[in-house]
Order: structure tokens, then sequence, then C-alpha cells
């Protein structure tokens, strides 16, 4: 960036009273409001084959390029950044239960804890390559891959962490022929239509700043992609950052935040809706565009719906830390004529949080201290009736010791359902960058990075199962331990801001929508590298499969939501009895003997 990072930050406080200002004396301000849009432009399009692409990238031995960062994400005037407290941590100091929902007491000695489930199987995703930092992670798991999309690379692994295909990232996009600097990927798994959905931002602060997304043709990611670039601003005027993506039935939704290429300022946010149908049959692109520029809306995150009937796509935001309020809004209406409405409700808890620091805050062993980031929405799903959210909180408000992984459960109108922080308030253990999943029994995996003075910073998760206490979760796992200190900044910053994130990703398996899967950062070896790990957990119990038998029947009895399977070989194979319900009687024939398993 052009602008100095502590001219920016003097820059957010003056326009933070401003903003103050402007809500003293506009009430209403939080006001439901509809936004019309426009049709927006398509700069290219493109058809990839992942496979042929690593092949010819294989050959070319010239690719790496030296560390590059990846700017900070900018802020709105209207987010407030708070000073941490002076105080040391103390590494000695005795955890206690701090409020998780309305009406709840702080200053509880904590619990004994139920341990969550060990991973079933962890493997590592793409190390750092010294090409850019922080790495952004994200990652999807498909029925028969998983993907891992980073600043650096995009590879392509079968489910045991075997490498499969890679590719660099600015390579993945190369066949648009504009020779994209792509930053800030996401991927996600459409489990009703078996296609991946990709995204990235694209050549920022300049004008020619644009919006990537990509579907594969099908459940294969080493096949065919179709590549979009989208301009960010038809005029040209500002450029687009800190992209989210989602999808629901009839959408695939991108937004970002705009900032002005002359004066940085925060312009407005923008909402781009593309027809998923038309996408993935590699149609004439075109979409619509909605901007909201009231400069109140910032960092809106589609939700990923898990729902094949749902018309609306819900989105999410974190509106207003100070008073412990989100806002929702929505795309509704036909495909062609989509309708944004902007604070359908406003989720609001009375238990407040920091949104930034502003400065290095995250603990670790031996080494400087590691970038929080902010309060943003990180992770946003539509499940069951609810959406699921998670976010950075900074605690106390005032004056923050901690870092907690934050999370909720709300209503589509607005009521909290759950909200608990991972967290420890005697500020040993920092939480930061979590994202979370929901599977069909409403079981919730929430992973991040665990930050301490006594360990290198390090991946984890937390799971809360459906019939566990409300807003709570289950003690957490640290799967991957950090291996050396982490310091990676810019040379050129004076505030030598020691960049990690700014993503992670949780998400659920296709195969039988129970299993979920979370990709997480942790400090790599040698010394000032990051890498990115994967864990499976597998959340629900091993069913049990009683029988009783006579001289002429036996009969099966389980619990639980499984497929019944038969076969005349104990090692199969196996075929499922469709209509086989609990109880189940099998009545003895002649031989071959039979035998029975269960499966998700």
């Amino acid at each position: 960036m052009n602008i100095s990072v502590n001219d920016f930050w003097r820059a957010v406080w003056r326009n933070s009273f401003i903003f103050a200002v402007v809500m003293l004396f506009c009430p209403g301000a939080h006001a439901q409001q509809e936004i019309e849009g426009k049709p927006g432009v398509t700069k290219s399009q493109a058809v990839m084959n992942f496979s042929e692409l690593a092949r010819q990238q294989s050959l070319n031995k010239n690719l790496a390029k030296p560390n590059k960062k990846i700017p900070r994400h900018k802020l709105s005037p209207n987010k407030r950044v708070v000073s941490p407290a002076t105080n040391s941590v103390d590494t000695n100091a005795v955890g206690t239960a701090e409020a998780t929902s309305t009406g709840t007491k702080p200053g509880q000695p904590l619990a004994p804890v139920t341990p969550s489930p060990s991973p079933t199987t962890n493997f590592l995703g793409l190390v750092d390559n010294n090409t850019v930092f922080p790495p952004d992670t994200d990652g999807a798991v498909g029925p028969n891959h998983v993907a891992t999309v980073l600043n650096s690379e995009f590879r392509i692994q079968d489910r045991n962490g075997g490498t499969v295909r890679t590719v660099t990232l600015n390579n993945f996009w190369s066949p648009l022929g504009t020779s994209p600097d792509a930053f800030d990927p996401h991927i996600f798994y459409d489990p009703y239509n078996s296609r991946w959905i990709t995204s990235a931002g694209a050549n920022g602060d300049t004008a020619s700043s644009s919006l990537l997304v990509g579907v594969s043709q099908n459940s294969d990611p080493t096949g065919n992609w179709f590549l979009y670039e989208i301009q960010g601003d038809t005029t040209h005027a500002s450029w687009a950052d800190y992209p989210n993506l989602g999808f629901n039935k009839n959408w695939i939704v991108l937004t970002a935040n705009m900032f002005d290429l002359i004066t940085e300022g925060y312009v407005a946010a923008n909402i781009y809706v593309f027809n998923k149908t038309n996408l993935y049959a590699h149609g004439a692109q075109s979409h619509k565009l909605f901007t909201d520029s009231s400069g109140l809306g910032f960092s809106i995150i589609p939700a990923v719906t898990f729902d094949a009937s749902l018309a609306t796509e819900y989105m999410i935001e974190d509106y207003n830390n100070t008073l412990g309020e989100l806002r929702i809004s929505t795309i509704t209406g036909n495909i062609g004529s989509e309708k944004l409405t902007l604070g359908t409700s406003l989720p609001t808890t009375t238990n407040r949080w920091g949104f930034s620091v502003g400065t290095n805050f995250l603990p670790q062993l031996g080494a400087m201290r590691i970038d929080a980031g902010d309060s943003r929405i990180l992770s946003c799903a539509f499940r069951n009736g609810s959406l699921w959210l998670a976010q950075n909180a900074f605690l106390p408000i005032a004056a923050p010791t901690r870092s907690a992984a934050q999370w909720w459960q709300v209503s589509t109108n607005g009521t909290v359902q759950q909200f608990g922080r991972i967290q420890d308030t005697g500020n040993t253990n920092y939480y930061a960058y979590p994202t979370l999943a929901v599977n069909s029994h409403n079981d919730l995996l929430i992973g991040y990075s665990r930050f301490a003075t006594s360990q290198h910073p390090s991946a984890g998760y937390s799971v809360r199962y459906s019939t566990d206490t409300a807003n709570t979760v289950r003690g957490d796992v640290i799967y991957k331990t950090g291996l050396a200190t982490y310091v990676v900044y810019d040379s050129s910053d004076p505030s030598r801001i020691n960049r990690w994130g700014d993503y992670s990703a949780t998400c659920v398996d296709p195969l039988n929508d129970i299993t979920m899967w979370t990709l997480q950062e942790y400090a790599a070896s040698p010394a000032n590298a990051w890498g990115t790990w994967w864990a499976r957990v597998d959340v629900a119990p091993a069913p049990t499969l009683i029988y009783a038998h006579n001289r002429t029947n036996l009969v099966l009895t389980w619990t639980g939501t499984f497929t019944l399977q038969s076969a005349t070989s104990v090692i199969g194979p196996y075929t499922n009895i469709p209509t086989a319900t609990s109880p189940f009687t099998n009545t003895f024939a002649s031989p071959p003997m039979r035998y029975f398993r269960l499966r998700y």
C-alpha cells in the first residue's frame, strides 16, 4: 500500500469519531434497505484442464518468485481499533468461565472439560515455498479428493493426503489471458451438484482490480474448470479487497470491500450475484452487481447453504461489535431479477468484543508476537434452518488481554440461538482465525490456530455434539504442534506486522454428511515458515449392531441412521439392503452363510 501504517491507523481513529456522530444523529441508519442491482462486467472467460496445466508447469522450472507480501486487509472507518492491555501475560493464571450467552454470569471456575475426539486422519496440505506470506489458508473436501488453495499454490490430494496435482495460484488463473496476480483464494464443494467452486481477488490496489471465479466441470477437480474474470469496479476508480464466496441452489455469490485508488479510503461493499446453473454450463457470463455505498456495510460474507431447496441466500457481517451486533442481509427473487435487502435483522448479544487491536497480539514461544487480524466474520454456513458463523474476538473489549474463537448459531429472523467462545480467560492460550462446519446431525466442528508463550503456533479444533449443553464446546485438540518460531514481516513496514492467516477452512465430508474436516495453519520448520495441515474428525460414534437368533431367524437391531449391508464372505463385496430398518429380521436359508455390517 502507498499509505503508511501509522497514517492509516490515525485515519481509522478520526473516521471512527465521524461514524459515531453519524450513528448518534441518524437512528435510521440500521433500517432495512433494498438495493437495486445493475449488470456487472465480465472481462474474460476460459476453459482449463487442471492435469494438463500441472503437466505444463512441471516443465517450467522458473515459476517461483521472491517472497511476496500479500497486503494486510484494510479497514472501514466505522471499525474502531482498541489498544491491548499493557500488562504482561500471566502464564500461571487459572482459567475461569466467561459468559457465553445472555444471562450467564462470568467468574465461575472451569469445570472438567469433556475432550473432543481425536482426528482419524491428518496430513500435510501445503508448506511454505518462500513465494508469499501469509498463506491465506483455504481448502475443501470432495468425494475422492482434497483441495488446498493458498496464495501460493493450488494442490489436489487424495483423501489420505497423497499429492495428485499441484499448480501455482497464478498459473491456475492464467488461461484467462490477463495474467492476474491472484490473492485471497476460497474454495467449496457443492454436494448437491457435485461441483467445486473457487474464487480469488486479483491485481489489488490497481485500476485493473478484478474478481475471479471458477467451477469444475464435474466432481473431479483434476479435469476441466470453467474460469471467469469479473471487473471489480466498472468505473475503475476503486479496487476490490477481501473477497468472500458463498452459494445456494440458485446463485454463486462473491462479495468485496471497495477502496478508492487515490485516497485509499473505504468506498462501498460490493455483492456480485451469478446464475449458478449458467456457470456450471459454462454459458456466456452475465451477473448482477449490488453496491452498499452507505459506509455501514463491511466485509459481508455470503453463506454456504446446505439446503437444496432454499431460494434465499443469506449474508452476514460483524456490524457493531461495541453493541454486540451482527447484520443479516438477503438475496431473493427470481434468477436474473434478484433483489438485495440489507439489514433484514440484527442478531445481538450483551457479550461485546473488540474488533481489532491493530498490532501484533498473539503470543508464541521465544519470539515477537503475531498479527491477530480483526473480528470480521470468517465462516458462515446455513444448516438445518440456522446460520452458523465464526470470528475472532478480542477480550475484554476496553483493553484486550486475549483473543477467542467466537461462534454463533442464529435464526434467520435474528434470534441468537447459541453463542459461545473458545477461550482461556487466564490469558495463557489465545485462539484465532476460526472457521466452522455443521453436519446433518447439527454437530459442530470449529478449527483454529492456537498461540501461547509456551508453544509454537499450532493447529487445533474443538467439537460440539448436538446433544451437548447449549453454548458450549468440548476441549480443544492440538492436532499439529508448531515446530519453530515464526517471524515474517515486510521490512519496509515500520510496524513490523508479523502476518498470519488470514483465513482457515472447515467443511463437512460429502460422502456421509457427518464426518468433518479442518485445514489450519501452524509454524513449520525451519523457523519463519508457515505450514498448513488437514485433520479429519469422525464425530459420530461407531455403530453397535446387536443380534439375536433362534433356529429360523436372525434379528438385527441398531441405533442411529445407517445403511445395512450384507455379503456372503466376511471380506465382501457387501451390498446395501435399501429397505432395511431396525429391527431387521433375516430368515435363515440354505448356505452360503450371510455376513452383515452397518455403514453411514
